[in-house]
């Protein structure tokens, strides 16, 4: 090497390069190691080895069932093997991996899988999953909840996909159904779910999200026709309403708004649309359940944004002169 600057130019003595000619079968150097991953998420095996070029990987697996069968990994034929979406099922299966070239092959040590099972968690615990923007901290493994539900039609507006709220002692959630048809598939008002998903977030809602297709991911109903949770009441405080942190804690929960106005500035209720419900007398409620204890001190004239839902049979009917009651549960968007 010759390396020149303003004052001059040396160089590097001579180094002398030889290319052995000698075959060099397959020689592993970094070993594939022992994965620990939880359920729905992904799983990486890797090898590291040398040889004469070119090289072929094959990986293969050994299942917990049957220790005396190997079974090929199909369309895994490189360095790396990525397993996704694993299933507890995977538990205790040993992936290893064949080297060869065109002087010999030869077998890697075998790596243990681990799928830890799926969580059954409260809604609270779920809810507790996130970051400081609400906004969740783990989106790859499932987990499992049960509640009541709490909304009577299919939330959104997808033809392919539905949604609902749920309640449990803990807090509330929306469950998103990616791929399940509404007609068929919607559970009743009242009825006792157990849903396995993954946690997600729509504009700051936190979702936990199912997937029809997903052997993972279900809603199974256990019971129906139960008696719906005793609403909570709506805060009209600005100490409440003003904390975001307070509010989310009781997104997706059911409430009630006793003694309210409408805006009658429009007739009717229009279809996915904001309109503002104002409360009519001052008192003071305290909420408390094993999340949060509140109390609302309401005074006359604060309101709050009711979000009528293009699925429900409110839109278009008209509204009343006088003071209602509203129930419903709590979004965000």
């Amino acid at each position: 090497c010759v390396v020149a600057n303003n004052a001059g130019t040396n160089q590097t003595r001579f180094a002398v390069l030889h290319v052995d000619s000698t075959p060099i079968p397959p020689v592993i150097t970094d070993q594939p190691v022992d994965v620990t991953t939880n359920a729905g998420a992904m799983a990486t095996f890797s090898v590291l080895a040398g040889g004469s070029q070119p090289l072929s990987y094959q990986w293969k697996y050994v299942p917990i069932t049957n220790g005396l069968v190997t079974n090929i990994v199909a369309g895994a034929t490189g360095t790396n093997l990525t397993l996704a979406n694993v299933s507890p099922s995977l538990t205790s299966n040993l992936y290893f991996v064949t080297i060869t070239n065109q002087f010999g092959s030869t077998n890697s040590a075998k790596a243990l899988l681990t799928v830890n099972p799926i969580p059954v968690l409260t809604i609270a615990q779920l809810r507790a999953k996130v970051d400081g923007s609400f906004a969740p901290t783990d989106t790859n493994s499932i987990f499992t909840t049960s509640g009541e539900v709490t909304t009577w039609t299919n939330m959104t507006s997808s033809t392919t996909s539905l949604e609902f709220y749920m309640q449990d002692a803990t807090g509330g959630i929306v469950v998103f159904w990616t791929g399940a048809n509404p007609t068929t598939n919607l559970p009743p008002a009242g009825a006792m779910v157990t849903v396995s998903g993954q946690l997600s977030a729509f504009h700051g809602l936190l979702e936990i999200g199912p997937v029809f297709t997903n052997s993972l991911d279900t809603v199974t109903i256990i019971s129906t026709n139960n008696p719906l949770p005793a609403p909570q009441p709506l805060p009209f405080d600005p100490n409440v309403t003003g904390s975001l942190a307070t509010m989310k804690a009781m997104e997706g929960m059911y409430f009630v708004a006793s003694n309210v106005m409408l805006n009658l500035s429009t007739p009717n209720f229009v279809s996915g649309a904001n309109d503002t419900i104002t409360n009519n007398i001052k008192h003071v409620k305290t909420f408390s359940n094993s999340t949060l204890t509140v109390s609302f001190t309401n005074d006359v004239g604060q309101s709050f944004s009711l979000f009528i839902g293009a699925g429900t049979d409110i839109p278009n009917k008209p509204k009343s002169t006088s003071p209602v009651t509203i129930y419903g549960v709590l979004g965000y968007f």
